[in-house]
């Protein structure tokens, strides 16, 4: 990369990544479709259409054969990628992209084309064009590959001041609206003002020529400048020369009309292309709402007989497609018309009733009364969605109500009825999502007596074991009892609001597990004070090297308060199913960090059976905030189920995590692990290393080893993948496919051979999640880790093996897809939580990555792009090879 007052990269640089872009969706396609039907409102048989986009590369003006498409679709929302058989480092300045939008009627062979534009990868500055453009649309024809193109997609715009006037003008129309009375008796005039807006937003619209496609290039987070051949980039490039505005360039030659007359004001450049000017009275960028028909809707949304309304095919099209996805806000004018408008027909169907609730007008009693009827009778809701109706988008207090502003009545109702449905829910489920309920009670009322939530969970403390110990752990990191007052005083007045309110849950569940079940009370007193001595262990640790610390930790471990009779046995915090009986001080030790985790060993056995006593290894750390890895492992722990639910077992290792506080927590320890980095010293083979596991004794399928290789011996020479246990291989290969999908959907960054890890079975799995939800200290990450070694594990790109695992890959991105709105909810309960990574942006990247208008086809294509991109991501080897280095010199 240059130095200057400008940071760029050479484009010959990146020379493992193919040409690729996103085809997102076509803006205003009504004015393209009347085009195919010779009429004025073709969209109102885009039912009956199917629609495809080609791109063709074009390099020096020659032809990059294949030409790439898209599927056909249904609809004008592509949401496909596009990736060239071709480098960008082999791109010459003159290279353009020519794309052609296709239609047919569904059943019918004949394809037409709709339109053209083309663009180039180029600007005039000879910058690589990165992030979203909005190209016109050409219509009824095909494109020009020159490189001074007559069908130039980038247009400027001298009407938009026009257009926005006129829209001005229309929202004036609508300032009175709600002076009209929602009776039958004001029909008239109701239609005759939506006529009026009608006609005025048609007539705002035919100032635009024709429609435009949305599409969105990669991001390479620095300048990516051409670079000739035989032409090296001046050093001394300045900023003013990199970043010199568009606007200086010549507006006044080589500019043509689009309407052909002199007085037009609407301009296509076709050499020194400009920046796009989205041409709409929309903001298509950030997605906002259409004024003119938001204010339409406040006319229409009543009808006199609405139990006997039914959607059109279209209508309910458009709500199945909604009800797929998580909601991360408030849902935009025409969805709300669309569930307010069908709710009689829709009680019947659980998954509506979020959506249904989202478009209630909270300012209106009468339909907040009509939303706490039909509550009563709607089908009942899944616990994924109770936990959506427990979230700040139904805040019951004044803390976190101020976005979303519902009466508070109304919203206690509403999280009352989401209680209810819990209530049916299995332990195991309860359990599964606690954490989230925990989270949930800061928007419940900070009232003991009218949180409902709090009530719940208090009540099952005192039911259930696992539960009572959970919800205590969680409770206590949110209490944050150790902050002393100058740290309190720093606290906004909300934050010691809530902070106090989470206090009261804690007291309120100690007082009745007190009087109601004495024995979890005991049990959570008996965590605690486990908990408190190694807390002093530590401290008597501090500024000892780690020599003196292990003999500290196993002198400590080996006295009697942690030996039978004086150690009391009790449920272990971080896996409450499991009694801890004493401790085996022979097998502790401090590990090589920073923070020098204690690992320690107890014997134990499940909780009523004694009998079959063993062993628990765990991780002790003092200094580390465990919170973001206990939620991590939580989602893995849930996806795992989500998949052995349906026979899908791979087999995953998703450990246990406890956040005692903001500062300590208990962590799983897996035996007989290693990481990748570890097992390659030496110049090891992974494949080498999968076989010399089969051959270790103290493996539990040492024996099938045995007897598949003297078979192999017989008949002669194998390749080494071929004498690996079938059961390891399997073992590996569905973990790492597991792994794949559940890190891409997390966007776990920071991944390095140090934090891939596999045990003596085969299994691989990760450790240490300092950065999700797309978060990642070093540039350019892949989209998932799946390094070079990972894949010779597995015998090779071309082994069967490697075709299998990818195989793996498509069904549980597939079947996990259908838990989207789950998922997502999870996370956005954790959106307050504190955890550094959470953000509104990061959960609308997470909720994309499930791709929920595509169907199960386009998910399987988009997937495989994912593998591929990951197999050869740029920089992908450096970044190990520097950790590498980096551990080297910290040794």
């Amino acid at each position: 990369m240059k130095k200057g007052p400008t940071e760029y990269i050479q484009h010959t640089l990146l020379d493992q990544l193919p040409v690729k872009f996103k085809i997102c969706c076509i803006n205003d396609q009504k004015k393209v479709l009347r085009y195919f039907f010779n009429d004025e409102d073709g969209s109102s048989k885009l039912e009956n259409l199917e629609a495809m986009v080609t791109a063709q590369l074009v390099v020096n003006e020659k032809k990059i054969q294949p030409a790439q498409q898209t599927l056909f679709i249904d609809r004008m929302l592509f949401e496909q990628n596009i990736i060239f058989n071709y480098k960008y480092k082999d791109l010459s300045y003159n290279s353009i992209i020519a794309i052609t939008l296709w239609c047919s009627q569904k059943n019918k062979d004949e394809k037409k084309p709709l339109g053209c534009t083309t663009i180039s990868l180029f600007d005039d500055q000879f910058r690589l064009r990165q992030g979203k453009y909005h190209l016109y649309i050409w219509p009824d024809t095909l494109p020009d590959t020159s490189y001074t193109s007559i069908t130039p997609g980038l247009v400027t715009d001298d009407n938009i001041k026009q257009i926005n006037f006129s829209h001005q003008k229309t929202e004036q129309a609508f300032t009175n609206v709600n002076k009209f009375p929602q009776k039958t008796g004001s029909s008239i005039h109701r239609n005759q003002l939506k006529e009026q807006l009608d006609l005025q937003k048609i007539y705002a619209f035919q100032k635009i020529p024709s429609a435009f496609l949305e599409i969105d290039f990669p991001n390479f987070e620095t300048l990516v400048l051409y670079q000739e051949p035989e032409y090296i980039i001046d050093n001394d490039l300045s900023s003013k020369e990199i970043n010199n505005s568009q606007s200086n360039s010549s507006t006044n030659s080589n500019q043509q009309s689009l309407t052909g007359g002199k007085s037009s004001k609407f301009f296509i450049q076709e050499v020194d292309f400009s920046e796009c000017v989205v041409t709409s009275d929309f903001d298509y960028e950030n997605r906002k709402d259409d004024l003119i028909q938001e204010q339409t809707a406040l006319i229409i949304r009543e009808d006199e007989n609405p139990q006997q309304l039914k959607p059109s095919k279209n209508e309910l099209q458009i709500i199945e497609n909604s009800i797929k996805k998580p909601i991360l806000g408030e849902l935009k004018q025409d969805e709300k018309l669309l569930f307010y408008r069908f709710r009689y027909s829709l009680v019947q169907n659980p998954e509506a009733l979020v959506k249904f609730l989202h478009s209630i007008n909270w300012d209106n009693q009468k339909e907040l009364n009509e939303a706490k009827k039909l509550l009563k009778i709607w089908a009942k809701c899944s616990y994924g969605d109770a936990l959506h109706l427990l979230s700040s988008s139904f805040c019951a207090n004044e803390f976190y109500n101020k976005k979303y502003k519902k009466p508070q009545d109304t919203a206690i109702y509403i999280r009352k009825y989401a209680c209810e449905q819990l209530e049916k829910e299995q332990t195991s489920t309860i359990c599964s999502i606690l954490l989230q309920l925990t989270q949930a009670l800061r928007y419940e009322p900070f009232d003991y007596q009218k949180s409902h939530l709090a009530q719940f969970l208090v009540k099952k403390a005192c039911e259930n074991t696992e539960i009572a110990t959970l919800f205590y752990w969680y409770l206590l990191v949110e209490c944050d009892k150790e902050m002393d007052l100058k740290e309190k005083a720093k606290l906004s007045s909300t934050n010691q609001k809530v902070q106090e309110w989470f206090n009261q849950v804690f007291e309120r569940m100690n007082e009745e597990l007190e009087e109601k079940c004495e024995e979890n009370h005991q049990v959570l007193s008996l965590q605690s004070e486990f908990r408190q001595k190694l807390r002093q262990i530590v401290a008597s640790m501090a500024k000892k090297d780690r020599t003196q610390k292990i003999e500290i930790i196993k002198k400590k471990l080996a006295s009697e308060e942690f030996k039978r009779p004086n150690f009391k046995e009790h449920p272990f915090c971080l896996n409450p199913n499991l009694m801890i009986v004493e401790s085996i001080h022979q097998q502790s030790t401090v590990f090589k960090s920073a923070m020098a985790p204690i690992k320690m060993t107890f014997t134990s056995y499940p909780i009523g059976q004694k009998e079959k006593e063993g062993k628990v290894e765990m991780i002790y750390k003092n200094g580390d905030d465990l919170r973001q890895d206990q939620l991590v492992m939580q989602i893995f722990n849930l996806m795992d189920g989500l998949l052995k639910g349906v026979g899908q077992d791979f087999r995953l290792m998703p450990y246990k995590v406890l956040a005692c506080s903001k500062n300590d927590g208990f962590m799983e320890f897996v035996p007989n692990s290693t990481t990748i980095q570890d097992l390659l010293k030496g110049g090891k083979q992974f494949s080498q290393y999968l076989q010399n596991l089969a051959a270790n004794p103290e493996n539990p399928i040492y024996e099938e080893y045995k007897r598949l290789r003297m078979q192999n011996d017989e008949q002669g020479k194998l390749s080494n993948i071929e004498y690996v246990s079938q059961k390891i291989m399997e073992n590996y290969m569905l973990s790492c496919a597991g792994y794949s999908v559940m890190t891409y959907f997390l966007g776990v960054g920071d991944r390095h051979l140090e934090n891939l890890m596999v045990d003596i079975t085969g299994k691989f799995f990760h450790i240490d999640f300092g950065f999700i939800l797309g978060q990642d200290p070093k540039p350019y990450p892949p989209p998932l880790k799946l390094c070079r070694q990972m894949i010779e594990g597995m015998g090779g790109k071309d082994s069967k093996v490697y075709a299998e695992f990818r195989k793996k890959c498509v069904h549980a991105y597939i079947y996990l897809r259908k838990y989207a709105k789950l998922i997502v909810n999870l996370f956005h309960l954790m959106i307050d939580s504190g955890i550094k990574d959470m953000s509104i942006e990061a959960l609308e990247k997470l909720a994309e990555k499930f791709y929920l208008d595509f169907n199960d086809t386009q998910a399987e294509l988009h997937f495989l792009n994912i593998l591929d991109e990951s197999e050869t991501a740029l920089f992908a080897r450096v970044t190990d090879m520097i950790h590498k280095w980096a551990t080297y010199w910290r040794a």
